[in-house]
């Protein structure tokens, strides 16, 4: 009785110290790993929850690597904007959800305005590797992701992205 219950544990342990052992190997020409084109990821989403998204027409950066990423059970897109040379690891990413999210980060965040007005809250952590920019545009709402690792005024760069999406 007691092997009948231990050995579908030692099976599970045995397939999970097999899985983790296996070296992870990231191709170098798809540093983003396996993603659609931002044209492709943002029709689906628009198609799917009738919302129009906006993107920045300006960029801190010029990006050697970009693509998107379409989650329908999580109502939400995902842009990644990548510079990838061997001076520079930047990374700018959007995720665009379907309504309101709100998150515990946020009672820290502070709150700045955008040139047309929208609030949005710029949520800074010295633990973490990103800056943040949350705002709600419509029924949607969008976090803007900055590397940290730029040297750059992470705050200025998110509201320039920000101001610049239409």
């Amino acid at each position: 009785m007691i092997l009948t219950k231990l050995l579908p544990l030692l099976m599970l342990l045995t397939l999970f110290r097999t899985i983790v052992d296996e070296p992870i190997t990231v191709d170098p020409s798809k540093p983003l790993g396996d993603v659609a084109s931002i044209e492709g990821s943002v029709a689906q989403f628009e198609r799917k929850f009738n919302e129009i998204i906006i993107l920045p027409h300006y960029l801190p950066f010029t990006p050697t690597h970009s693509g998107g990423h379409f989650d329908e059970s999580q109502k939400q897109v995902r842009i990644d904007y990548l510079n990838n040379t061997k001076n520079s690891q930047e990374l700018l990413s959007l995720k665009i959800i379907f309504g309101k999210i709100h998150l515990k980060i946020e009672k820290s965040a502070q709150f700045v305005k955008l040139e047309d007005n929208t609030e949005a809250k710029y949520i800074h952590s010295r633990t973490t590797v990103f800056d943040f920019l949350k705002l709600e545009k419509g029924g949607l709402t969008y976090f803007i992701a900055i590397s940290k690792n730029n040297n750059k005024d992470t705050l200025t760069e998110l509201l320039k992205v920000a101001n610049s999406l239409r």
